[in-house]
């Protein structure tokens, strides 16, 4: 994708009265050097927890929403089908059904009800994103353990005269049948 997101990594929502705006970009970076590769590793857990409580309201918020669509679905119903039943001998289901899907108020709170799922997938784009940045983490931390590891070991058998030259500097011979032969090794 590049540095251009045009926007698209930007999370904003609104969970109750808390609006919250992220970019998802600056969260997901990485520090390019040990200091900071620990400072991510510290900080991780707080944003990981803040993302998953945050996703976790929005689910509650959904759930809500979704219970008070079903309830104001079947006040409406019954009362759209009272109503046309005094104009019309017998209302078709379907016609019951289009008036509860017009009335205004199943309207609004539909479209919160979509909003409220928007705002939940893009909170679970952030969490998921903060596990990856987790495991990423981790991964470097591992590769730059090793690296260092790595390099103790060299310092250790450069110090103890393990090195490419023998014990203070001098060449080391060789033996047995590993002898070079040629210019570089008469």
């Amino acid at each position: 994708m590049g540095k251009a997101d045009n926007g698209i990594l930007k999370v904003s929502v609104t969970i109750g009265a808390r609006r919250f705006e992220e970019d998802l970009a600056a969260q997901a970076a990485t520090a390019p050097d040990i200091e900071g590769l620990n400072r991510n590793l510290a900080e991780h857990p707080g944003r990981f927890a803040e993302w998953a409580m945050l996703e976790a309201l929005a689910r509650q918020q959904c759930e809500e929403l979704d219970a008070r669509v079903k309830f104001l679905d079947a006040e409406l119903f019954e009362k759209y089908q009272a109503t046309l039943s005094v104009t019309v001998a017998k209302p078709t289901l379907d016609a019951i059904k289009a008036r509860v899907t017009m009335d205004s108020r199943m309207v609004a709170l539909s479209a919160e009800a979509r909003g409220a799922r928007a705002s939940l997938e893009q909170l679970t784009v952030g969490r998921q994103t903060m596990q990856m940045k987790r495991d990423t983490l981790l991964a470097l931390a591992s590769n730059w353990r090793a690296e260092m590891d790595s390099n103790l070991v060299i310092a250790r058998r450069t110090a103890a005269g393990f090195g490419s030259k023998g014990p203070q500097g001098a060449d080391v011979p060789w033996r047995g049948a590993n002898k070079p032969t040629g210019p570089r090794g008469a």
